[in-house]
């Protein structure tokens, strides 16, 4: 197989890749087959998609009342199977 042949082949699975995590981030809450107990408590915190829960800290969901140490594995556990992870959080100098 010639050097560009290699190139495109490589090329074509990280685009695959890329539109595959894509594709999921649109992809309703609602959708991921959770608790109902999980899903109405990210909703009523304004987290309709997955991509609305990729912006929020583990720190962060840990507030959001009726979300507790069962509702984040399985979110963690569905983001995971998907390639995603949850935002880090931003390293605080000077505290």
């Amino acid at each position: 197989m010639s050097h560009s042949a290699l190139v495109q082949n490589r090329y074509r699975r990280i685009s695959s890749r890329a539109s595959e995590r894509m594709d999921h981030q649109i992809r309703p809450i609602s959708s991921l087959g959770f608790a109902p107990r999980t899903t109405n408590a990210l909703t009523r915190a304004g987290i309709h998609s997955v991509s609305d829960v990729l912006s929020w800290t583990a720190r962060d969901l840990r507030t959001i009342p009726q979300f507790g140490p069962a509702s984040m594995a399985a979110l963690e556990a569905a983001l995971l199977s998907m390639g995603l992870s949850l935002a880090e959080p931003e390293l605080v100098f000077g505290r």
